[in-house]
């Protein structure tokens, strides 16, 4: 043990540090589930954190539970479980503030701990127990109220159900009316234990929608549970405007959307639910090839309506983004149909929300290619996404993180980059297309709060982002040019400003413009840092990260081994993006 913990009393911190290594071993045994453990201690904790103790004599154990209180709120709701035999409480009451560091650094080395709390199992464990904590003092309230007005518990319960049923829930809104079968009124309730990241991007934030009719069997169900309740809100921040639940109508009568749909939340809870991952997985697989072949047979027969195809392909998109190591089938192909919906007569309606999304995906993954492999693919034009007044082109989309024209912005300066075209014209429109995005104004109304600074700081984000890759793509300046340098200094700080963690931290993120600040920036330092950020990300979240960390790490070798001498360096860029596979690289969070 260190000269640290020597010097604060070992035999204290030692004792604590036993009772919670048995807790560990107790809640790792094969026969302990959640129905035979005694949560008495639990319970009794969680009652103590929620109301401590107001007498004066009861001082320490204030104090005691403060710091738990505090402990739980650093490392997780997983923590109070160490209390499951009743030990541990009691030691930390009798421990200062540096014997608590030491135990806490001893805990955090040993792998039954972080299996604990890192296990979002535990966390909603807890959260159930604590609901649970509340539930029994309002009914010791009711109980004596009931005997102090006279009237029944029963129906004071009743009272209370009642107010608390016309709560505006989110979401409510616009799907509550999603399925039209009349005898199902209410949102099923979270039916599995959910293994959630607690400080990660998949978050409980149960929605009152109806949506019996979408599922066959309780599998089904579950999945729905997941994708309503969990999936679809940490992928924005605007919660009255969710992509990802307004599509939910489409999938009552297109089996490729409901199929994909099912997709996506099993390959999710195939990482959040450990105990049934190979089933998970089984069910992962299976919808997504029912759903690539409804898709397939909607487009080749034309039965299926352009807004269900365009939902299905998003839905297969986003499964690709998280799933890019094991995807077979390139996901760029689902993008196409775009240009195949341009050129039938009917066309599609330009604010589609998952076209824009499948554009967004095909556009940032083609600022990590090379102009000839750029060449060497036929995308159809990017014209509609300006298809609107200025203004509303200018307005953030929840699910991207930028608005439209930012989106048009980034895709033209790619097709500058690999155009072929006088180095007097090149210089000229890029000079124009610097002033658009200089002078861009995005903005939103959907996000109230710090929701909405969070979201309007992405937008600049990108903005930073594109102008640095338009300096460097187009006109060869490196990070050693004063403007490349500028910019990437504003962009640095904005992107660490960015929660990664927390109720405001979603999948609009822009890992893109942290890929951008990583390639740009003239201190290895500053690179370092953005990797580690990203990294912790990474151990929080499933998604496509780690190969977009890989791929830094990659790039970022070639730039110290091909150090930069000049402030303008033509062709740098197709020369770093040549040393990385042809296949587009995702540089998104989903």
């Amino acid at each position: 043990m260190s000269g640290k913990v020597d010097s604060a009393r070992p035999d204290k911190v030692q004792r604590a540090l036993g009772a919670a290594i048995d807790a560990l071993g107790y809640l790792a045994r094969p026969a302990t589930g959640s129905n035979t453990l005694d949560f008495t201690y639990v319970d009794r904790l969680l009652s103590a954190v929620v109301e401590p103790p107001s007498q004066g004599k009861q001082k320490n154990g204030r104090r005691g539970i403060a710091v738990i209180r505090q402990w739980m709120v650093e490392d997780g709701p997983g923590v109070a479980l160490l209390e499951i035999l009743g030990q541990l409480l009691w030691r930390v009451v009798d421990m200062n503030s540096e014997q608590l560091e030491c135990l806490r650094s001893e805990l955090h080395a040993q792998p039954r701990y972080h299996a604990l709390i890192y296990d979002p199992c535990s966390a909603q464990l807890v959260l159930q127990r604590l609901e649970r904590v509340r539930l029994h003092k309002e009914k010791a309230c009711m109980d004596l109220r009931a005997s102090l007005v006279g009237f029944s518990t029963d129906s004071a319960h009743s009272d209370a159900s009642s107010a608390a049923s016309e709560i505006e829930r989110p979401y409510s809104a616009d799907c509550g009316s999603v399925i039209s079968d009349s005898a199902s009124t209410n949102s099923e309730p979270l039916s599995w234990d959910p293994v959630l990241s607690y400080n990660g991007l998949i978050k409980l934030r149960p929605a009152t929608i109806n949506y019996r009719g979408l599922w066959s069997n309780e599998m089904e169900r579950d999945l729905l549970d997941f994708y309503i309740n969990m999936f679809a809100p940490s992928q924005t921040l605007f919660a009255e405007e969710n992509a990802y639940l307004t599509i939910l109508p489409l999938a009552l009568h297109s089996e490729s959307t409901r199929n994909a749909l099912f997709s996506v939340s099993a390959s999710y809870m195939r990482e959040y639910a450990l105990s049934d991952a190979m089933k998970y997985g089984y069910m992962n697989h299976n919808y997504m090839v029912l759903a690539a072949q409804a898709l397939q047979r909607d487009l080749s027969e034309g039965h299926g309506a352009t807004d269900s195809c365009l939902a299905a392909g998003m839905l297969l998109v986003h499964h690709g983004v998280v799933n890019e190591n094991e995807t077979e089938m390139c996901w760029s192909w689902h993008v196409r149909m775009i240009d195949g919906f341009q050129q039938a007569r009917g066309g599609f309606d330009p604010s589609s929300e998952p076209a824009l999304f499948m554009n967004y995906q095909l556009t940032l993954a083609l600022t990590a290619q090379t102009s000839a492999q750029i060449q060497a693919q036929r995308f159809g034009s990017s014209d509609w996404l300006l298809q609107c007044s200025g203004r509303e082109s200018q307005r953030i989309c929840g699910i991207l993180g930028m608005s439209r024209r930012m989106l048009s912005m980034i895709s033209r300066i790619t097709m500058l980059g690999t155009a072929q075209v006088s180095d007097e014209e090149r210089v000229s429109t890029a000079e124009s297309l610097d002033d658009e995005i200089a002078m861009m104004n995005q903005w939103c109304y959907q996000a109230p709060g710090e929701a909405l600074e969070v979201a309007l700081q992405t937008a600049q984000a990108y903005q930073l982002a594109a102008r640095i890759y338009l300096l460097c793509r187009v006109l060869g300046a490196t990070p050693l040019h004063s403007q490349v340098a500028s910019l990437h200094a504003k962009l640095y700080d904005l992107v660490m400003r960015l929660p990664i963690d927390g109720m405001l931290y979603t999948a609009a993120y822009p890992l893109w413009c942290c890929f951008i600040a990583a390639l740009t920036s003239g201190y290895s330092e500053k690179t370092e840092i953005l990797y580690e950020r990203l990294n912790s990300i990474r151990t929080r979240n499933k998604g496509n990260i780690c190969a977009v960390i890989s791929c830094i790490s990659s790039l970022f070798s070639w730039i110290h081994s091909h150090p930069f001498d000049k402030a303008v360096q033509h062709g740098w860029w197709d020369a770093l993006m040549e040393t990385q596979p042809a296949r587009m690289r995702l540089l998104s969070l989903g």
